[in-house]
């Protein structure tokens, strides 16, 4: 079950984490002064009785450039521990997904479209509090999710990081009031450039689609799977409006 649920995040990592970082990090690079750093945490998954399910350690970077990484720590079906990772190259314009399971790589837009998310400004009535000697403060707001589903974001960001989030708890509600949670809470900053190893990708990686990557993961790893049923003819759809930008 563990093995299941990470990898199928790993895949959620391909589209809809990258699509969404293609959306933030063109607004941090215009930011008059970005705070570069590396940032760990640890990620919990509770079920719907509120039991610890699965956990990962993380790693955050931002260079001073804007880009940004978020890297996954995670054993593949082979039991070896590989690093999944999201790229966000703001002089380049563009964010890669990175696969290392199958050796790909899924590359998105930044595109103009990131513009329309505001700069870091938090309410000045919300709740403060310190975390690993930053001032933070409390961000709450519902993201898109289907009728039958609420998609609550709690997130306690600091202003002197460019609102970075030390924590942030997601929440899904489903009709019958059950939820699920993800807690990531950030346990160590390094304030400085990141490591240019954390935004390499090996020159042998292949340029896939979603799709593709799932089949290559299926046919490398026989009755296991990446993406959920369905997810990755979805995911395509947006990697190629993405493709369509480049």
């Amino acid at each position: 079950m563990r093995r299941v649920l990470l990898w199928s995040m790993a895949g959620l990592a391909l589209g809809a984490i990258a699509y969404s970082a293609a959306r933030l990090l063109h607004v941090k690079a215009q930011e008059s002064s970005i705070r570069a750093f590396t940032a760990f945490s640890i990620e919990r998954k509770y079920d719907l009785n509120g039991a610890e399910q699965a956990y990962e350690y993380q790693t955050h970077a931002r260079r001073s450039d804007g880009s940004m990484v978020r890297a996954y720590r995670r054993k593949a079906p082979t039991g070896e521990w590989m690093l999944v990772k999201v790229i966000g190259d703001v002089p380049a314009r563009r964010t890669f997904a990175v696969e290392p399971a199958t050796r790909s790589v899924a590359t998105y837009s930044l595109g103009p479209q990131g513009a329309s998310v505001p700069a870091c400004a938090p309410d000045a009535n919300a709740e403060r509090a310190t975390m690993l000697g930053y001032e933070v403060a409390r961000v709450e707001r519902a993201l898109s999710s289907p009728p039958e589903q609420t998609l609550l974001l709690e997130s306690w960001v600091a202003p002197a990081l460019n609102c970075f989030p030390l924590k942030w708890t997601a929440t899904m509600g489903l009709t019958l009031g059950q939820k699920f949670r993800n807690v990531n809470e950030v346990l160590l900053v390094i304030e400085g450039e990141p490591a240019p190893s954390l935004f390499e990708i090996p020159a042998d990686y292949k340029e896939r689609p979603p799709s593709e990557i799932e089949a290559e993961f299926s046919k490398k790893f026989p009755g296991q799977r990446l993406l959920g049923e369905g997810v990755g003819s979805k995911l395509d759809d947006i990697y190629r409006a993405q493709q369509s930008r480049r």
